[in-house]
């Protein structure tokens, strides 16, 4: 566990003392001064991983500039399945994971399965991260946006 917004740093110093770091990118389109931008962030803010080796020292993790803390399950380090991050570094596409592809488009039909809104049909305007989108419907003879969960929508026939 980093300390916050400090996962380079602690990569960097950590890479230094000979471990072996993985700290997963994604691209986050962020707006500053008027301007977007895709710049890469951390797929997991506050977190790096370190490889596992049986000399590891934890004490040189834990005093590591940028590292707040093992993550720990009582006394002893946590360890993630390696298999986890080999799939992440398979996702992976010049330094940034590549998210799996959207299951809607923006411009298509759909209807929603569930809720206080369940059977209306409307229109994607806008794809949002989370797994949400924005769509347009058409309620009492106006158009109103809102914003669901992929998870409550279905293709409309």
């Amino acid at each position: 566990m980093t300390q916050p917004h400090r996962e380079a740093v602690a990569v960097e110093h950590l890479i230094r003392q000979d471990f072996t770091t993985y700290c997963p990118m994604v691209l986050k389109r962020v707006r500053h001064a008027r301007q977007m931008r895709d710049v890469r962030r951390p797929l997991f803010p506050g977190y790096v991983f370190i490889a596992y080796d049986a000399g590891l020292r934890w004490q040189a993790v834990r005093s590591t500039i940028g590292v707040r803390t093992l993550v720990r399950r009582g006394d002893e380090p946590d360890f993630l399945d390696g298999a986890f991050v080999a799939a992440l570094q398979a996702r992976e596409r010049e330094g940034v994971i590549v998210k799996p592809s959207a299951p809607f488009d923006v411009g298509q039909s759909v209807s929603i399965t569930h809720g206080p809104l369940a059977n209306l049909v409307g229109e994607i305007v806008e794809l949002r991260e989370s797994e949400r989108v924005m769509i347009l419907l058409k309620l009492m003879g106006q158009h109103v946006r809102t914003i669901l969960g992929t998870d409550v929508l279905r293709a409309a026939e």
